[in-house]
């Protein structure tokens, strides 16, 4: 609820001042708004030309994701639930009471937790940020890996995480995709692995990669190095690419 009150208090301002100013100006910002957002739209356009042939592949291999659609959706509509119903978001019994991992609870029966919790956050910047990451990889990994391996690893990184979480600290209130999501990266990291040793991906190895998430998701979750391992993902992109032209003459 504060994020929220915080958006619209920004939009009040910013009708206000928008008010506020004359014609001229009115005319000014705008024409300032278009010179500044002109060259990112043309970086934009260019990029997505640019990547059309890789889109072309994607779409011939699966024509629809659907599993990044339904948990995009299922995280919106959990969170949108959670605002107009009782309670505050940061409330931790507002969070307990929407299915947030806590300890006490969770080992208690309720270990049904383990499953709901990567769907329930506690603001607005958490949602926004963990389904934009999810939107970006997830809508591509599904293509490459298929919809089963995706929605196994993603469960299972979440299930992982919060038994991660009870284990470290068994008294406080874990929610958030942030795991599931970080095991996404994972996954991208083992299937670069595998097709780097040349093995096809196949269901029988969905396991193999789980496993790998494991590991990967619960060193993301317990010491936050998740940028390390996309900067380490970066790095294996970058050497796989073809040297230049001076580079190959030389």
């Amino acid at each position: 609820m504060p994020g929220v009150l915080f958006a619209i208090a920004l939009l009040v301002v910013g009708a206000l001042a928008y008010s506020g100013t004359s014609e001229e100006q009115r005319a000014q910002l705008i024409r300032a708004l278009r010179k500044a957002s002109a060259r990112p739209r043309a970086v934009a356009a260019r990029n997505r030309l640019e990547c059309d042939p890789f889109l072309d592949v994607l779409r011939a291999r699966t024509r629809f994701a659907v599993v990044t659609p339904i948990l995009i959706a299922l995280n919106v509509i959990v969170f949108v639930s959670m605002i107009f119903g009782r309670g505050s978001l940061a409330d931790p019994e507002t969070l307990v009471a929407w299915g947030a991992n806590f300890g006490p609870r969770t080992t208690n029966g309720e270990w049904w937790r383990l499953v709901t919790a990567p769907f329930v956050h506690a603001g607005l910047l958490p949602l926004v940020v963990n389904l934009t990451a999810l939107a970006q990889l997830g809508l591509i990994l599904e293509r490459i890996v298929g919809r089963r391996a995706l929605a196994a690893v993603y469960v299972a990184a979440g299930v992982l995480a919060g038994l991660v979480s009870i284990a470290a600290h068994p008294v406080v209130v874990s929610a958030g995709a942030s795991a599931a999501i970080a095991s996404l990266y994972g996954l991208l990291l083992a299937h670069y692995g595998l097709s780097l040793l040349g093995v096809v991906f196949e269901a029988y190895f969905m396991y193999l990669q789980i496993a790998v998430i494991g590991a990967v998701c619960i060193w993301c979750t317990t010491y936050g190095l998740s940028l390390v391992l996309r900067f380490v993902i970066a790095l294996a992109v970058w050497m796989r690419q073809p040297q230049s032209a001076t580079s190959r003459s030389s």
